[in-house]
């Protein structure tokens, strides 16, 4: 089998699998992103319900603490009662209409926990977070934006004013200033984090404000969330068990459950929680890399559906490929054969046409004109043998360039003799046609050719005149070197070639008229004759011209 059908038949096959390996990947792909984003919904949905549970948490706590402060006339002992009974505060504080801190007043004496208070939120007042005024300290201790501590010259106090006004030199965050809503949340940090206050705006103009216990609210918050326990369960589970978080506003961890591992993870989806917790996120992170896969079953009806129509592939291919082995070996075995037959039609042809010629020459011999009849007879005989002759020549040659064996070999001879002795041959039939014969011969040096190719190329030109113009009146025949080229000119007016046939006449096995009348041919001559040129490193081309052929030889003289 030759390498060119051999990767025509591998092409036939590779590249059907090819489009169903790529079709498969593609599909396998396409299911893979659905179920990463459908993994992804489920992931962003079960977290906003862990966000709804800590919307409702706080909004019970907003529900609770707006009773407290729903206080008209607020006294220090009740709201100093209520910051001891209720377990939720820290602190409850009373700011004036015009924003000074009139509960816990720093100017009376504090118990412990309105100390801490006021320490943790100097900050605020200070700064006018809630946009109160300075108070005037009047030449007493001074603490940034609380107001004057009364000098009792004890250490403590003194400690305390301290560390107050070197925390009030401290830069940190904060969050947004009050708001012009009746009541509401405000958010502030201090020491290990977020810290939350409750404000009511009262219709006296008063602020009755809750702060609440940090240790105590998240404790509570984290009751709500899934017990973190759980995850000690899904350590020898499935890699693609999420692992659940809520983060602060550095993104640090506050609270985790679900799966842990020490590989790198990658979070896959996280939502922001409502006010107050607006810093605070949720993340879902699984380990990186494993992605939740598409199921096996796809997989392997993808896999088996690309191996059976491989497999139908392959024989089908298989089928075609000893088809055409068993056609290429009928085509060799007739080649073979045509090749036989015309080795074994050449021996005697030769024969029959060496045995005209002598008989030719006895004729000449022979006196009277009875003898003119035999001629006329014999000379037929002698061109149908070598017209029969130039057929075989012509079919073995075709063989031998299918086979890739046909080669020059040179010899020194004079072309114009090649060319006479061709015309020589021709002249008894072109003579019965009535077809004059002109040459204009100027090649009578001695040249390096291969004769058997000049003969077999002008053969095929002038058998193409007897044949196809036949009713021409004149064959012209020129010859030149130049260059080191030998150029024949073989020009009859005959009906010619159409513009749009010209090139379709050098392909093999074409012949312009399929019509049973026109002369009869093989339709290799004008093939054999420019591949025998083009060996000789020349052509044969044929020339545009008014009426009949104009073919043009060239060969490359050694």
């Amino acid at each position: 089998m030759k390498p060119r059908s051999l990767i025509l038949i591998l092409l036939i096959v590779g590249i059907p699998c090819g489009v169903l390996v790529w079709a498969a990947v593609r599909i396998s792909r396409n299911e893979q992103i659905v179920v990463q984003q459908q993994f992804h919904d489920l992931m962003e949905q079960r977290l906003l319900d862990v966000s709804d549970g800590v919307e409702r948490y706080f909004q019970q706590i907003e529900a609770q603490l707006q009773d407290l402060t729903s206080l008209n006339n607020p006294d220090i002992s009740t709201l100093r009662q209520l910051g001891r009974t209720e377990p939720l505060l820290m602190q409850m504080f009373l700011l004036t209409p015009e924003g000074h801190l009139q509960y816990p007043d720093p100017v009376y004496t504090l118990n412990g926990d309105e100390r801490r208070f006021l320490l943790k939120t100097s900050k605020i007042f200070s700064e006018k977070h809630l946009s109160i005024a300075s108070v005037d300290t009047g030449g007493r201790h001074s603490v940034p934006g609380i107001g004057p501590i009364a000098p009792s010259g004890s250490d403590q106090v003194m400690e305390q004013a301290a560390d107050l006004n070197a925390f009030a030199a401290q830069e940190r965050e904060f969050a947004q200033p009050l708001n012009e809503s009746e009541t509401g949340w405000f958010v502030w940090y201090w020491d290990s984090g977020l810290n939350l206050i409750y404000w009511n705006r009262r219709s006296s103009g008063q602020i009755v404000g809750a702060a609440l216990d940090r240790s105590r609210w998240m404790a509570d918050l984290i009751g709500r969330l899934p017990d973190s326990s759980a995850q000690q369960a899904t350590r020898s589970g499935d890699d693609s068990e999420p692992r659940i978080r809520l983060v602060n506003a550095a993104s640090y961890p506050v609270y985790q459950w679900g799966r842990t591992t020490d590989d790198a993870t990658e979070a896959v989806c996280e939502i922001a929680l409502a006010a107050p917790l607006s810093s605070w996120r949720l993340q879902c992170l699984i380990v990186a890399g494993q992605h939740p896969a598409s199921s096996r079953g796809t997989l392997y009806s993808l896999a088996g559906g690309v191996m059976a129509v491989g497999v139908a592939v392959g024989l089908l291919a298989f089928v075609l490929i000893r088809d055409f082995a068993r056609e290429m070996g009928d085509a060799r075995r007739q080649v073979s054969f045509v090749n036989q037959v015309s080795h074994e039609l050449k021996t005697p042809l030769t024969n029959i046409c060496l045995y005209a010629e002598l008989l030719e020459k006895d004729i000449e011999r022979l006196p009277g004109e009875s003898t003119q009849q035999p001629r006329k007879r014999l000379e037929v005989i002698l061109s149908e043998g070598q017209r029969l002759s130039r057929l075989i020549g012509n079919v073995l040659t075709f063989a031998r360039q299918e086979r890739r064996s046909l080669r020059p070999t040179f010899s020194r001879c004079v072309p114009d003799h090649i060319i006479s002795q061709v015309l020589r041959h021709f002249h008894p039939a072109l003579s019965t046609l009535e077809v004059r014969i002109d040459t204009r011969l100027n090649a009578a040096e001695s040249q390096t050719l291969d004769t058997d190719f000049l003969e077999q190329i002008l053969g095929n030109l002038i058998s193409n005149v007897e044949k196809y113009a036949a009713d021409s009146e004149s064959l012209t025949v020129t010859s030149h070197v130049k260059h080191g080229t030998l150029i024949v000119d073989v020009i009859d007016d005959g009906p010619g070639i159409k513009s749009n046939d010209r090139d379709r006449v050098f392909e093999a096995f074409v012949r312009l008229s399929q019509d049973v009348s026109s002369a009869a041919g093989t339709g290799i001559g004008l093939s054999i004759s420019r591949e025998l040129a083009r060996l000789h490193g020349g052509d044969v081309v044929l020339l545009n011209s008014s009426s009949g052929c104009h073919f043009v030889v060239t060969l490359c003289l050694s």
